[in-house]
């Protein structure tokens, strides 16, 4: 049917200047008993689908996200549950989307893809096995939409009246006002299936009014940080307009604001009827804890607010993210615990889009170091193979002809022409195309995973190879709001040293990736690369009076140990550097975006759990449990970002989330990164001291795998419960017990 769909002409409506975009209705009929109706179709910057009134799916802001001159994603709706006998009608509604961005609020920047439009293929299988197939074809009908701005950075516009309410149902009567579609150039890229879950809505919070506010119109709480929509039913009045302001926090002064969030986002509804209405944005979202309504004057919107406000019936906050199975859970006796992993996981969740993003709200973009650095406790937590290998396809096409693999993908944006070349090219971020098909193979087993994409990894190592100087790299953005006076660049640890380490890192893996896909040449070139940029790194950054890499940050003497450049006989010393730093700030990080997953991995390397363990209970600057106690509930883009004296940054970025794997794979056991493929299910858990019990589990090839833990009179109770056909071993005070499908009982 892709054959069919690419035959069809790409159409679209009258855009008006004043910016009220198109609506779309064809009507067609059901003659006979029907068995099956599919509809292809893809719609660029976003589209919506109704059938005879209703929605055709459940999913949100359709089409995915690409780079919109390599390829295009197309849906497949099966339909035949909502058609009925007789008279049926399709309408269909666009917006922007990150297809074109333009706007006068806020936008992260310009850039037009092209003529928003759409183009489809239905068809009809009839009970009798005939068919009857149409597509974009000029019976399609549009004329100008009630959406009056759609900006996927500013917000949306809505102005009731613009249609009949009935405009939507097979019985309305279309009149002159209805024109045919015009055909459009349509976008550049393939058109290709859409491969990853829908985006849906998940949860559905009902806010509450808050009092605090006496001059900013009524303000609601959602009760926690959310990414989507708003839901509003209301009644208003004739030349009434509703603005509707969404808030992630407040200043240090208790004002709302939307000063690290982009500014200006809200949204406007313009009304002409005193009845009751419900109103939900269609194509842009936002993350946002507090939404703030006020009412305003028609026309000009500048006389002040009404002396009268709307009746509010409903104000609720709806959760987006995509339909991602879980993969694992994981709590404890340890409640801050069991709360730090709600704001990681939460905050992942809120990024999950069509692509992974930074924040749901200021940039929307697809950085891909927190892939990487962060991948492991995405995949421990949800089933992510469709939604990295999107991801992975972003970056095959973002791929420069000189091997480039840009920090964000899709590249909507060369950061390299608005003044900083880091931001475009950065080691620690590009290498997420070599590091992240590595910890998808340990994970799925798919030896495919890494065949689709040796040949960008090759071009991405030679494109590191000739950028270095004598084996050593000089660019990127390093240890990326490491903790220290002046963020966000990195300040303990120069960029050269982590663009180095992760090179390094990258010529290991590579040599692995050669060793499964036995690329046996190709395989003898990295490890002898790679043995000379660990000869070049210590010459260069190696302190062998002092044991320490350059003045001994945690994240420099990190790197260095967990990846084994440290030379022979210099690791405990280095190592116990690391911790030494650690014990003198009173046993917290100043690790950043990169080098803190580092610094928790050479922890548990180094067999140090407990002081992981006395960091996780820290509830002061900086720590995870400190922006539990500030009141976060999902994880901020820096260590102090929620602190009320002195809020900044995001309040929701994943990218600090690491500790998700230890939570895992230490507390748990579930160890399935940074070694060797290996078929058996190990499981070596940390009994701390403190913890009285664990709960979790995690999938292994689609099956179920459990580890419990509680204490019962002094003794450690172990449950370890296999799938059928599945053995293992348990690793418990330095020996190895056997496991065996089913329960498996021990106690230490």
């Amino acid at each position: 049917m892709e054959r069919e769909l690419l035959k069809q002409k790409w159409v679209s409506g009258p855009v008006e200047e004043n910016g009220h975009l198109p609506v779309f209705r064809r009507e067609f009929h059901i003659v006979k008993p029907i068995k099956e109706a599919i509809v292809y179709i893809s719609g660029v910057g976003h589209f919506e689908l109704h059938v005879n009134g209703k929605k055709a799916t459940e999913a949100v802001l359709e089409t995915a996200w690409t780079n919109y001159e390599k390829s295009v994603d197309y849906s497949v709706y099966k339909i035949e549950q909502k058609l009925r006998s007789g008279k049926n009608c399709f309408t269909l509604w666009l917006g922007n989307g990150m297809y074109n961005v333009n706007g006068n609020r806020h936008t992260k920047f310009h850039r037009i893809f092209g003529e928003i439009g759409f183009k489809c293929y239905c068809c009809f299988i009839y009970m009798d096995g005939s068919q009857e197939t149409f597509g974009s074809d000029e019976i399609w009908r549009t004329r100008k939409g009630p959406i009056s701005f759609s900006c996927v950075y500013g917000g949306e516009d809505f102005t009731e009246g613009i249609l009949p309410d009935d405009w939507e149902k097979p019985e309305y009567q279309m009149d002159e006002d209805w024109i045919k579609v015009h055909e459009i150039k349509g976008p550049a890229g393939c058109l290709m299936e859409k491969d990853t879950q829908d985006l849906i809505v998940t949860a559905k919070i009902t806010a509450v009014e808050t009092t605090q506010e006496q001059d900013q119109g009524r303000v609601y709480d959602i009760g926690e940080n959310i990414s989507g929509f708003f839901h509003i039913r209301f009644r208003g009045r004739k030349r009434m307009c509703l603005k509707v302001t969404p808030y992630e926090m407040r200043d240090e002064k208790g004002m709302l604001s939307q000063a690290f969030t982009g500014f200006p986002h809200y949204y406007l509804y313009h009304c002409c009827s005193d009845q009751m209405q419900d109103w939900t944005p269609k194509f842009t979202y936002y993350g946002f804890h507090l939404l703030q309504i006020e009412w305003l004057e028609e026309p000009e919107m500048k006389n002040g607010k009404e002396s009268e406000g709307p009746e509010i019936e409903l104000v609720e906050g709806q959760m987006i993210t995509m339909d991602m199975p879980l993969a694992g859970e994981f709590k404890c006796s340890i409640p801050l615990w069991n709360q730090i992993h709600d704001i990681v996981t939460r905050a992942m969740r809120c990024n999950t889009k069509s692509i992974f993003t930074d924040c749901p709200h200021r940039e929307k973009l697809g950085w891909l170091e927190q892939l990487h650095l962060v991948g492991p406790g995405i995949l421990y937590n949800y089933d992510a193979q469709r939604a990295m290998s999107k991801m992975l396809r972003n970056m095959r096409e973002a791929q420069t002809e000189k091997g480039l693999v840009p920090n964000i993908a899709p590249e909507y944006i060369n950061f390299a022409e608005h003044g900083h070349t880091g931001f475009r090219d950065s080691p620690e971020w590009g290498s997420a195309c070599i590091i992240l098909p590595w910890y998808l193979y340990l994970v799925y087993r798919d030896v495919n995973i890494l065949r689709v994409n040796y040949n960008m990894m090759k071009r991405y190592v030679m494109y590191l190879k000739k950028k270095s100087k004598y084996h050593i790299l000089h660019h990127g953005l390093g240890d990326w709001l490491d903790f220290g006076i002046n963020p966000p660049f990195t300040q303990n640890t120069s960029v050269s040293l982590t663009a180095t380490a992760i090179y390094y890192y990258d010529l290991r893996l590579m040599v692995s990736i050669c060793d499964v896909l036995r690329e046996s040449e190709d395989q003898c070139l990295y490890e002898e690369l790679s043995r000379r940029v660990k000869k070049a790194f210590n010459r260069e950054f190696y302190d062998d009076q002092g044991h320490r890499y350059e003045v001994g940050s945690q994240t420099a003497n990190a790197l260095a140990y967990f990846l084994g450049i440290v030379p022979d006989g210099d690791e405990e010393k280095v190592y116990q550097g690391l911790k030494d730093d650690i014990l003198r700030r009173k046993k917290h990080t100043t690790g950043g975006d990169v080098g803190y997953p580092f610094i928790i991995r050479a922890l548990e390397k180094g067999g140090d759990s407990e002081l992981i363990a006395d960091m996780m209970l820290q509830t002061d600057e900086p720590s995870y449990g400190n922006q539990v106690m500030c009141g976060a509930t999902t994880l901020c883009e820096e260590w102090n970002g929620n602190n009320p004296k002195h809020p900044s940054s995001s309040q929701n970025h994943f990218m600090l989330g690491a500790i998700e794997e230890w939570f895992y794979a230490d507390i748990c056991g579930f160890k399935r990164f940074h070694k060797e493929p290996d078929n058996r299910i190990v499981i070596k858990p940390y009994f701390d001291k403190r913890l009285d019990w664990v709960e979790a589990w995690n999938m292994y090839d689609g099956k179920k795998v459990s580890c419990s833990w509680k204490r019962t009179a002094g003794k450690v109770k172990i449950e370890i419960v296999l799938p059928e056909n599945r053995d293992g071993a348990l690793i418990l005070d330095g020996r190895e017990e056997k496991l065996s499908p089913g329960k498996n009982i021990f106690i230490r």
